[in-house]
């Protein structure tokens, strides 16, 4: 299974994941995310919540690797969470 691309578009001002797109304008040049991941997908907060995208995906828990790439202009990642959730049904 290849990497997960978070993909963000500076000169349109929009993140897109798995062919979902948003529209999340930076603040003082800067974007500000936060990542839920589980088995099932990935919840994206941006700018501080005032983005939200759920996406839906099944991980291969052996290749967990994520990938930001800013295109069209310049960004400052302010910050950036992950965080693994574990399962309640699989121990």
């Amino acid at each position: 299974m290849k990497k997960k691309v978070f993909k963000y578009n500076v000169s349109t001002e929009e993140l897109l994941v798995d062919n979902v797109r948003a529209q999340v304008p930076l603040r003082n040049k800067k974007l500000a995310l936060k990542l839920l991941v589980d088995r099932t997908g990935l919840e994206l907060f941006a700018q501080n919540g005032e983005v939200y995208m759920p996406i839906n995906y099944n991980f291969d828990r052996n290749n967990l690797t994520y990938e930001l790439v800013a295109f069209n202009g310049e960004a400052v990642l302010e910050s950036a969470d992950l965080y693994a959730l574990d399962s309640i049904w699989f121990k």
